[in-house]
């Protein structure tokens, strides 16, 4: 597996996003896992001494991008049969990857699965997208 998370400059919220990542994957008795932050062109360029973990890899973006792109590059650095994507803000709940990877397993024609988010007074932020043909496009249909 290979877990990739685009970062622009934010240290201390991306240090926690890898902790609550590393808890999650402990869980999951995942070993298997290269992790792979798309340094977005960040003023002062992430190291991995300062960022921690044994399975850290930094894929130095000179020039800002778009998420879409660093998500992309950073995957083509690192192949792998599954990737996890993840916003450098997001916190992991211990049983997420294993929860994701059950899913997956039981699915077996499943090509993706996406994550419930929830706000800190539990309200859901986003619970899956929909896709519609009309004026509206993707959207989220569980928010709020």
């Amino acid at each position: 597996m290979t877990v990739v998370i685009p970062s622009f400059g934010l240290d201390a919220l991306l240090r926690t996003c890898l902790a609550s990542l590393a808890s999650s994957l402990q869980v999951a008795a995942i070993d298997d896992v290269r992790v792979v932050v798309a340094d977005n062109g960040s003023s002062n360029p992430y190291r991995v001494e300062h960022l921690g973990g044994d399975r850290l890899e930094i894929l130095r973006l000179d020039q800002r991008t778009s998420f879409a792109r660093a998500c992309n590059m950073a995957a083509r650095s690192a192949p792998a049969r599954r990737y996890l994507f993840l916003n450098n803000d997001v916190l992991l709940h211990p049983q997420a990857i294993a929860d994701v990877v059950g899913t997956m397993d039981a699915v077996r024609n499943a090509g993706i699965c996406g994550a419930r988010l929830v706000f800190p007074d539990d309200r859901i932020q986003h619970c899956g997208v929909k896709m519609d043909d009309g004026p509206i496009g993707p959207y989220h249909e569980f928010a709020g």
